[in-house]
């Protein structure tokens, strides 16, 4: 028996998988493992192998048949998790990484939200505590590298999920968001087309918080002789060209996975896919379909559960803590405002904290209110 730790294991899971399946290459077959970091190996015959890391909360002990019918074979388990192998590598049916996606998306927001509190309570010290206190410098010091940890901890979650969803999409280029194909124009071109009044754009932040909205307002400007043209990389911007009238439908599609089929599926049905959320697990896309007078108006029926399931994940992982993080900084503005005299970097940081204020202001608001929306369609479905 061999005992090999990789403490950083979940940190990376791809990474893991290749790191087993180059053991077992050399002969080490993988037999146990603890949450710890703790992989138990026993020597034997090297076998090319490809390896998955499975997260599933209600986890029964069981593979599911439809994995095991196409080869895999579990080689290892702990709470909550399984390791599965298959000597296939070119087998394409293989359990998703959804619970991974999740793990590392509440990471990132729970770190988010200590990072404001931190950043905010280090701003209030430096500019209200006039002395130098050894005590006052010692706490922010210790802050300070909390900040950084949880600046690294943020980077290293958001390459996990980055590195695990490039998986799910292999079919389509996308550049970030946005597929490739779609930039029909290059950048001078667009610039010249503005200038001309060829194409416009219009920009709206949160707009996610009633796509029904946003998807009534591409329909609009489509009869109007506006055609969308596409996204931003962000999502923020629409851009439109100018075109014959049409009837346009314009669809925001929430799925609890964008993955190479979905996409290939939808497309088949004569949709064109715009943009996909940067996680593409538990995300949304945007497609659109013209059609004529002679036609039924195009519908992709999205499951309204995973819509509100999307919305109420939206409302505690991000209004929560921005509502929280409104509440420090109006707390540090209070706190600048009623400590003596207004000095220079007293009132830079008022205005930083008033413009923090404003944005994640709107943003709570909007999202509370399209929450409170989708919750009350799902009720009344």
């Amino acid at each position: 028996m061999t005992v090999k730790f990789i403490p950083s294991w979940s940190w990376d899971i791809n990474k893991t998988e290749d790191k087993l399946a180059q053991l077992a290459s050399e002969g080490f077959l993988l037999t146990g493992f603890k949450k710890s970091g703790k992989f138990i190996f026993e020597k034997g015959k090297k076998e090319d192998l490809k390896f998955r890391i499975v997260k599933e909360k209600n986890y029964n002990g069981k593979v599911p048949k439809r994995f095991t019918e196409n080869g895999w074979e579990k080689c290892a388990e702990c709470k909550n998790h399984y390791i599965i192998k298959n000597p296939d590598k070119k087998n394409s049916v293989a359990p998703s990484y959804k619970q991974w996606v999740s793990y590392y998306r509440k990471v990132q927001a729970i770190s988010f939200m200590i990072f404001c509190m931190a950043l905010g309570f280090i701003l209030g010290m430096i500019t209200v505590f006039k002395e130098n206190q050894p005590s006052n410098t010692v706490l922010i010091i210790i802050l300070s590298i909390m900040i950084l940890l949880i600046l690294t901890t943020l980077f290293i979650a958001h390459n996990s999920n980055k590195k695990i969803l490039s998986y799910n999409t292999n079919s389509v280029d996308f550049d970030f968001t946005i597929p490739k194909e779609n930039f029909i124009y290059s950048k001078k071109d667009e610039k010249i087309m503005l200038k001309s009044k060829q194409m416009i754009k219009k920009s709206s932040l949160f707009w996610i918080s009633a796509p029904d909205k946003a998807e009534k307002m591409v329909e609009k400007m489509a009869q109007e002789g506006w055609k969308f043209y596409r996204f931003d990389k962000l999502g923020t911007e629409f851009y439109f060209i100018k075109s014959k009238p049409c009837k346009l439908r314009f669809v925001v599609d929430f799925q609890d996975e964008i993955s190479d089929e979905y996409i290939s599926i939808t497309k088949e049905m004569g949709w064109k896919l715009h943009f996909a959320s940067v996680t593409k697990v538990e995300g949304y896309c945007i497609w659109s379909k013209e059609y004529t007078d002679n036609d039924n108006v195009p519908e992709l029926y999205s499951d309204y559960n995973t819509m509100s399931d999307f919305f109420k994940r939206r409302f505690y992982k991000m209004t929560i803590p921005s509502v929280l993080a409104v509440i420090i900084y109006i707390n540090l503005i209070i706190l600048l405002l009623t400590d003596g005299e207004m000095t220079p970097p007293k009132i830079t940081l008022c205005i930083i904290s008033f413009i923090v204020i404003i944005e994640y202001g709107i943003f709570s608001v909007k999202s509370i209110i399209g929450y409170l929306k989708m919750k009350k369609r799902t009720k009344d479905l």
